[in-house]
Protein backbone atom coordinates (compact mmCIF):
# COMPACT_ATOMS: atom_id res chain seq x y z
CA UNK A 1 0.00 0.00 0.00
CA UNK A 2 1.40 3.44 -0.46
CA UNK A 3 2.12 5.65 2.28
CA UNK A 4 -1.12 7.51 1.72
CA UNK A 5 -3.07 4.91 2.05
CA UNK A 6 -1.57 3.42 5.41
CA UNK A 7 -2.52 7.60 6.49
CA UNK A 8 -5.85 6.95 6.01
CA UNK A 9 -5.86 3.33 7.68
CA UNK A 10 -4.53 4.78 10.47
CA UNK A 11 -6.73 8.06 10.72
CA UNK A 12 -9.44 5.64 10.62
CA UNK A 13 -8.40 3.67 13.79
CA UNK A 14 -7.60 7.09 15.42
CA UNK A 15 -11.22 7.96 14.67
CA UNK A 16 -12.51 4.81 16.13
CA UNK A 17 -10.68 4.57 19.05
CA UNK A 18 -11.96 8.22 19.50
CA UNK A 19 -15.65 6.75 18.80
CA UNK A 20 -15.50 3.90 21.24
CA UNK A 21 -14.37 5.40 23.93
CA UNK A 22 -16.75 8.97 23.72
CA UNK A 23 -19.79 7.09 23.05
CA UNK A 24 -21.62 4.02 24.25
CA UNK A 25 -23.51 3.99 20.88
CA UNK A 26 -22.73 1.66 17.70
CA UNK A 27 -20.30 3.34 15.57
CA UNK A 28 -21.87 5.14 12.19
CA UNK A 29 -20.71 3.46 8.76
CA UNK A 30 -18.43 5.71 7.26
CA UNK A 31 -16.66 6.00 4.19
CA UNK A 32 -13.50 8.16 4.09
CA UNK A 33 -12.05 8.45 0.89
CA UNK A 34 -8.62 10.58 -0.87
CA UNK A 35 -9.61 12.60 -3.68
CA UNK A 36 -7.77 13.07 -7.06
CA UNK A 37 -10.35 15.34 -8.22
CA UNK A 38 -9.52 18.00 -4.87
CA UNK A 39 -6.45 16.10 -3.38
CA UNK A 40 -8.78 16.36 -0.46
CA UNK A 41 -9.81 13.41 2.61
CA UNK A 42 -13.71 13.66 2.05
CA UNK A 43 -15.97 11.78 4.73
CA UNK A 44 -19.97 10.26 4.20
CA UNK A 45 -22.07 8.07 6.60
CA UNK A 46 -23.91 5.57 5.11
CA UNK A 47 -27.41 4.98 7.11
CA UNK A 48 -28.94 2.34 4.95
CA UNK A 49 -29.22 -1.31 6.60
CA UNK A 50 -29.21 -2.90 2.88
CA UNK A 51 -25.75 -3.86 2.15
CA UNK A 52 -26.24 -4.50 -1.63
CA UNK A 53 -27.33 -0.89 -1.50
CA UNK A 54 -24.17 0.05 0.69
CA UNK A 55 -21.90 -1.46 -1.78
CA UNK A 56 -23.78 0.42 -4.85
CA UNK A 57 -23.59 3.82 -3.09
CA UNK A 58 -19.78 3.23 -1.72
CA UNK A 59 -18.64 2.01 -5.38
CA UNK A 60 -20.86 5.39 -6.94
CA UNK A 61 -19.14 7.72 -4.47
CA UNK A 62 -15.85 6.44 -5.12
CA UNK A 63 -16.35 7.28 -9.22
CA UNK A 64 -18.22 10.66 -8.21
CA UNK A 65 -15.23 11.88 -6.12
CA UNK A 66 -12.37 9.80 -8.79
CA UNK A 67 -10.94 8.03 -5.56
CA UNK A 68 -7.91 6.60 -5.55
CA UNK A 69 -7.83 4.36 -2.11
CA UNK A 70 -10.82 4.61 0.52
CA UNK A 71 -10.80 3.44 4.40
CA UNK A 72 -14.55 1.91 5.21
CA UNK A 73 -15.43 1.98 8.66
CA UNK A 74 -18.02 -0.74 9.76
CA UNK A 75 -18.93 -2.30 13.62
CA UNK A 76 -20.39 -5.67 14.09
CA UNK A 77 -20.62 -8.97 15.49
CA UNK A 78 -18.36 -11.46 15.84
CA UNK A 79 -18.01 -14.97 17.48
CA UNK A 80 -15.50 -17.85 17.80
CA UNK A 81 -18.95 -20.40 17.19
CA UNK A 82 -18.41 -20.49 13.58
CA UNK A 83 -20.84 -23.56 13.19
CA UNK A 84 -23.43 -21.66 15.33
CA UNK A 85 -23.65 -19.25 13.45
CA UNK A 86 -23.78 -20.44 10.08
CA UNK A 87 -26.78 -22.56 11.47
CA UNK A 88 -28.67 -18.48 12.17
CA UNK A 89 -26.81 -18.35 8.38
CA UNK A 90 -24.67 -15.90 9.19
CA UNK A 91 -26.75 -13.67 12.08
CA UNK A 92 -24.36 -13.31 14.48
CA UNK A 93 -26.53 -11.12 16.21
CA UNK A 94 -29.22 -13.54 17.12
CA UNK A 95 -26.56 -15.44 19.24
CA UNK A 96 -26.76 -15.16 22.84
CA UNK A 97 -24.75 -12.30 24.40
CA UNK A 98 -22.04 -15.03 26.05
CA UNK A 99 -21.17 -16.24 22.45
CA UNK A 100 -20.68 -13.10 20.45
CA UNK A 101 -18.82 -9.56 20.76
CA UNK A 102 -18.62 -6.43 19.18
CA UNK A 103 -15.64 -5.41 16.60
CA UNK A 104 -14.73 -2.10 14.79
CA UNK A 105 -13.53 -3.33 11.22
CA UNK A 106 -11.76 -0.93 9.03
CA UNK A 107 -11.36 -2.09 5.66
CA UNK A 108 -8.87 -0.19 3.38
CA UNK A 109 -8.28 -0.79 -0.61
CA UNK A 110 -6.63 1.46 -3.29
CA UNK A 111 -8.03 1.60 -6.90
CA UNK A 112 -7.13 -1.31 -8.82
CA UNK A 113 -5.29 -2.96 -5.93
CA UNK A 114 -6.40 -6.86 -5.28
CA UNK A 115 -5.18 -7.33 -1.87
CA UNK A 116 -7.63 -4.81 0.42
CA UNK A 117 -6.50 -4.58 3.81
CA UNK A 118 -8.90 -5.62 6.91
CA UNK A 119 -7.97 -4.07 10.28
CA UNK A 120 -10.50 -5.92 13.07
CA UNK A 121 -10.37 -5.00 16.98
CA UNK A 122 -12.84 -6.46 19.35
CA UNK A 123 -15.02 -3.80 21.49
CA UNK A 124 -15.66 -4.62 24.89
CA UNK A 125 -18.57 -3.46 26.70
CA UNK A 126 -17.58 -2.42 30.33
CA UNK A 127 -19.53 -2.70 33.42
CA UNK A 128 -20.15 1.13 33.54
CA UNK A 129 -21.27 0.92 30.12
CA UNK A 130 -18.21 2.59 28.68
CA UNK A 131 -16.42 0.55 25.77
CA UNK A 132 -12.55 -0.79 25.61
CA UNK A 133 -11.02 -1.02 21.73
CA UNK A 134 -8.81 -4.19 21.92
CA UNK A 135 -5.56 -4.11 19.80
CA UNK A 136 -6.09 -3.90 15.75
CA UNK A 137 -4.74 -7.42 14.35
CA UNK A 138 -4.21 -7.11 10.69
CA UNK A 139 -5.62 -9.14 7.68
CA UNK A 140 -4.62 -8.91 4.00
CA UNK A 141 -6.27 -10.17 0.70
CA UNK A 142 -9.28 -9.47 2.35
CA UNK A 143 -12.78 -10.32 -0.05
CA UNK A 144 -15.95 -9.42 0.43
CA UNK A 145 -18.89 -7.47 -0.91
CA UNK A 146 -17.50 -4.20 0.10
CA UNK A 147 -13.88 -5.08 -0.70
CA UNK A 148 -14.57 -2.97 -4.23
CA UNK A 149 -11.23 -2.51 -6.01
CA UNK A 150 -12.25 -1.15 -9.25
CA UNK A 151 -14.89 2.23 -9.98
Amino acid sequence: MKPETIELQEAAKKGVLMNVIASPEDLMPTLILHSTEDDEIHLFGLQMEDKDQMARAICQTLADRQADAYALVLEGWSTSFLDAALARNGNIKDMAPEDRFEVANILTVEKGDDSPRMSVARIDRLPNGNRRLRKWEEMKNFDGRFAITDW
